[in-house]
């Protein structure tokens, strides 16, 4: 805690605009109060507090449900008990695009409401998402985005509510026409902020880091 408060007052003293992302990771082992005191003791409650909690989907009897309310409502639960003092990626969107682009069944992504089916569809200001990350994709490869449908699954992140984060191996390490197609979404997602703002966050925690648009306006109004 020390730590972070440290570094954001050297950067204040230089003037800098201190925007931190704090990447919260392996929750399942403690109590979300714990994330609360966390964020108040290290001076973060104005920055972009992510928690990782990868909450099983519902696959019935080996293909994904289409209702995913039960994951939806453990994050809902999750952000609640930290007292909104943290946002979560949005696993259930992962999963639901994923199988969406892989199998062609585009109708999975509205849920029989007409909202988006994963967090983004319940609270879009709390929501972080993403196509990949170093646990579910890169060398290990836990939980992967189908390969050949990355454009798809970026297209629709970035023209949606939510947080969206970009994987840095999507965006560096796999050639320019994967570079060039992003940079083409962010200059969309952009054109959505109201003064077409574009943040970038490093994640030193993980190794991971994420262009996205948090902290510019709440996008739970888009």
């Amino acid at each position: 805690m020390m730590q972070i408060k440290a570094c954001k007052t050297q950067l204040h003293a230089l003037s800098y605009c201190v925007c931190v992302c704090v990447v919260l990771l392996h929750l399942q082992g403690f109590a979300a109060k714990y994330i609360k005191e966390y964020v108040d003791g290290s001076g973060c409650t104005d920055d972009l507090n992510v928690g990782e909690l990868w909450v099983d989907l519902d696959w019935g009897s080996g293909d994904l449900e289409y209702n995913q309310n039960a994951a939806r409502q453990r994050i809902c639960d999750w952000i609640d008990a930290t007292e909104q003092r943290s946002a979560a990626f949005d696993f259930v969107t992962k999963g639901i695009l994923q199988e969406a682009v892989k199998r062609c069944e585009y109708w999975r992504l509205k849920d029989n409401k007409g909202k988006a089916p994963g967090l983004i569809g319940w609270w879009p200001r709390q929501s972080v998402t993403f196509v990949d990350n170093h646990d579910t994709g890169s060398s290990q490869k836990h939980w992967p985005f189908p390969g050949d449908k990355i454009g798809q699954g970026y297209a629709y992140l970035l023209t949606h509510p939510g947080t969206p984060c970009l994987f840095w191996e999507h965006f560096f390490d796999w050639g320019k026409g994967v570079e060039s197609g992003i940079k083409a979404l962010i200059k969309v997602n952009a054109g959505m902020l109201p003064h077409g703002q574009i943040k970038c966050f490093v994640s030193s925690v993980n190794q991971v880091s994420s262009l996205n648009t948090a902290g510019l306006y709440d996008r739970g109004y888009v």
